[in-house]
């Protein structure tokens, strides 16, 4: 119904996101239930004061919140991603990025401005609910290939990345590449979208809901993303960090264990028939919608 083939999809996501995005919910997500709480989580785990930390912010994104907001409380903050063009580049940037890609002259014309102007209310708001002074130039972001990690040896004290892992090929290479980078001590932590979730295969919510978990059995195609689950992330994981917690955790970032309000992600939706289809997996791999592993360096 909405895809034709991969470019198709490509473009029909990006117009979909565009549409089905609130700036003001999104920049308050993004201060109340991803960094207020990677904030008090790192504090305790860092052995030094987070003001003093050095930060990488593995797939930073176009808009960046986390480099925003941890360069301000942090000796500093790094952002790197696989991508071309950040926000702080303008329209025009973005335009030629876009085309690069293969969208259309009009819809990358009308994507360039539309998204521009979302995050100068994204960050509008984000000011608000944060109180942070922004100035978009002088936060350090980079691009890179996606293999190799542009840094020395033992640079950061802290390597984070948010719906990151499940897009990675190589998980084993990447987080060898992560020891590399993080000090002795050093904190590792990633929260990552469950592939095997109902929103796990990163399609428009329509279809989601049209098919319930259709990219598990068929109905549906997915594009870049790994289908390793939890148990075999930490498994590469743990040769390089020890293993401090590997939590289940919700839209609203609340974790099952810990936050008495933790919620399945469309357990309603769940009908004994799709259970059926589904029966080699776990009902609550089924059921989370993302995990969060941290660990420290060994």
């Amino acid at each position: 119904m909405f895809f034709f083939n991969k470019q198709q999809k490509i473009n029909n996501l990006f117009i979909y996101n565009l549409l089905n995005s609130n700036a003001y919910q999104q920049a308050k997500h993004d201060y109340d239930n991803v960094f207020l709480k990677n904030r008090r989580e790192l504090t305790g785990l860092l052995p030094i004061p987070l003001r003093d930390a050095s930060i990488l912010v593995l797939g930073c994104g176009y808009n960046y919140p986390d480099v925003v907001l941890f360069s301000d409380i942090s000796r500093y903050a790094v952002g790197l991603d696989i991508i071309d063009t950040y926000y702080r580049d303008g329209v025009i940037q973005l335009f030629r990025d876009l085309r690069n890609r293969g969208i259309s002259s009009i819809k990358a014309l009308v994507g360039a401005y539309y998204l521009t102007y979302k995050y100068y209310r994204y960050y509008h708001y984000l000011k608000k609910v944060s109180g942070v002074s922004i100035k978009h130039q002088k936060y350090r972001l980079q691009s890179y290939d996606g293999c190799q990690i542009p840094f020395k040896k033992e640079t950061f004290d802290v390597v984070l990345s948010n719906a990151v892992l499940e897009h990675v090929d190589n998980l084993e290479r990447l987080f060898q590449e992560m020891y590399r980078v993080i000090k002795k001590q050093g904190v590792c932590y990633h929260l990552w979208h469950n592939y095997y979730s109902f929103s796990g295969g990163h399609v428009p919510e329509p279809l989601c809901l049209k098919h319930p978990w259709g990219h598990l059995y068929g109905k549906y195609e997915t594009c870049g993303l790994n289908k390793l689950t939890p148990d075999e992330i930490q498994n590469h994981f743990s040769r390089y960090f020890n293993l401090i917690a590997l939590c289940q955790v919700d839209e609203n970032n609340r974790k099952k264990g810990c936050d008495s309000d933790f919620q399945f992600e469309r357990e309603e939706l769940l009908t004994d028939d799709i259970r059926n289809e589904l029966r080699a997996f776990p009902l609550e791999l089924l059921l989370t919608r993302a995990y969060l592993i941290i660990g420290r360096k060994k």
